[in-house]
């Protein structure tokens, strides 16, 4: 399948997700919008694992996730305003955090003796992950908190 296709198809599947969880949070509250924010985070975290090359450009896999925290945001922001807002941000900063020290010690954990190759596949698909997040904290916190400031703008 082509890549431009299958980006864009990614990218709606993120929208509708947003929209869903926009939905369900309008019928029975925040909690699934905080919900899809922190998981939209995970995700991004876990998946800039995987760099993708497009025509010139090379991004991280997590871009297309990442870039659904903003809608969330928004949409939290239109319907609770900018308290809930922040604090979504800051679920999804936490996750983020709760994700990195799993996934540090899972690393560290000694592979059963059946399960040895399996263990290494996992090791070196996700060794950079508490890195990857250590680095994106800042960035996640001052570009979440802008979207919301200049939402209200």
């Amino acid at each position: 399948m082509d890549i431009v296709i299958l980006i864009i198809a990614w990218a709606i599947a993120s929208f509708v997700i947003s929209v869903i969880a926009g939905v369900l949070g309008k019928k029975y509250g925040l909690g699934y919008l905080i919900g899809a924010m922190a998981s939209f985070a995970i995700i991004s975290s876990i998946l800039a694992n995987k760099i993708i090359h497009l025509g010139s450009f090379v991004f991280p896999a997590g871009v297309v996730a990442f870039s659904a925290t903003y809608l969330v945001s928004d949409i939290i922001s239109e319907r609770w305003g900018r308290r809930s807002a922040k604090k979504a941000v800051w679920v999804g900063f936490f996750a983020n955090f709760v994700l990195m020290i799993s996934i540090y010690f899972a690393l560290m954990m000694p592979a059963a003796p059946f399960a040895v190759s399996v263990s290494d596949s996992f090791s070196l698909a996700l060794s950079a992950t508490p890195r990857i997040i250590v680095a994106s904290f800042f960035a996640y916190l001052i570009s979440q908190n802008f979207n919301i400031v200049s939402f209200f703008f």
